[in-house]
């Protein structure tokens, strides 16, 4: 079974509103990257989604927004060493 990586980076836009409400607004917008892997038929597993907090913090980004990113990258295949260090950084969640 042959498994390919990519990643793909995502930014929304300032003033963007979360999901749940209550929340206040993104402010100044925001960017991360989100990693996954495809099987030989195309299915995505494993996705991750990483970035800073405005205080520097690595965390999983798992904040939902309102709407879909105002931009999102095409998806950039990468090596599974490359996966695996994106991986990692994500990870760190400090």
């Amino acid at each position: 079974m042959a498994i390919t990586y990519y990643t793909r980076v995502n930014i929304e836009s300032a003033g963007t509103g979360y999901t749940g409400g209550g929340t206040p607004k993104s402010l100044a917008g925001h960017m991360w990257y989100q990693i996954y892997q495809k099987d030989e038929n195309g299915t995505i597993s494993n996705v991750q989604n990483a970035g800073y907090t405005g205080d520097g913090i690595v965390n999983t980004d798992d904040v939902n927004y309102d709407s879909e990113p105002a931009y999102s990258s095409k998806e950039q295949p990468l090596t599974q060493a490359q996966f695996n260090i994106l991986k990692n950084f994500g990870d760190k969640n400090s």
